[in-house]
């Protein structure tokens, strides 16, 4: 069990929350005029999940793809740079 004090917001948030885990939460009130107040019921709801796995390897699959094209287009210019300044030879 967690406990936090904030100062009053209309909207708090914890950062340090795991993905994909269920949290349940209940929340009171405090003001100098009243030190002790009545907590709310407990309102439980799971935090986004985790990135998925297919997510990462696209990514890394569509790096690979641009990585080979360059490649691909690197090759070619190289080529024809070579073909066109090729050195004469000699023929007798």
């Amino acid at each position: 069990q967690l406990k936090l004090k904030l100062p009053y917001k209309q909207e708090s948030v914890i950062p340090y929350l795991e993905p994909g885990v269920e949290y349940c939460v209940s929340v009171s009130i405090t003001t100098t005029f009243n030190p002790t107040s009545i907590f709310s019921e407990r309102r439980c709801s799971f935090t986004s999940p985790p990135p998925s796995e297919i997510s990462q390897f696209l990514l890394l699959g569509l790096c690979g793809v641009f990585g080979l094209v360059v490649f691909l287009l690197l090759g070619r210019l190289i080529r024809i740079h070579v073909r066109r300044f090729k050195p004469a030879t000699c023929t007798a």
